[in-house]
């Protein structure tokens, strides 16, 4: 099974320009880029805050995502599931959802 990519949420940050100076510079000294350097920063600093090691952060993050990506693929398959089940009694997706709000709203009750 391949892979999947960390996800990543892009952030607009202000820096004051003498930060911005120094940390580009770190950055550069240690041959990673400005982002990579602010990521490894903000790790460090909240794994000082965390009884946890980065690596175990890291585990966890990972296992977390994996839990993430496992329930979504359990319920894109329920949907699919769902919409072959209409499908084969000839319900529309529609007359599906009126249906199910009806149940929902307690009006399906025996």
């Amino acid at each position: 099974m391949a892979r999947k990519a960390q996800k990543l949420t892009p952030i607009m940050v202000r820096l004051p320009a003498a930060l911005h100076r120094a940390l580009t510079g770190l950055a550069a000294a240690g041959g990673r880029s400005l982002n990579s350097e602010i990521v490894r920063r903000l790790e460090k600093s909240v794994a000082v805050d965390s009884p946890l090691s980065p690596d175990a952060l890291r585990v966890l993050n990972r296992f977390e995502a994996r839990i993430v990506d496992k329930i979504m693929d359990n319920f894109e398959g329920s949907i699919t599931e769902l919409a072959e089940s209409w499908r084969r009694f000839g319900i529309t997706p529609e007359e599906g959802r009126r249906v199910a709000l009806v149940k929902k709203e307690g009006g399906g009750k025996s």
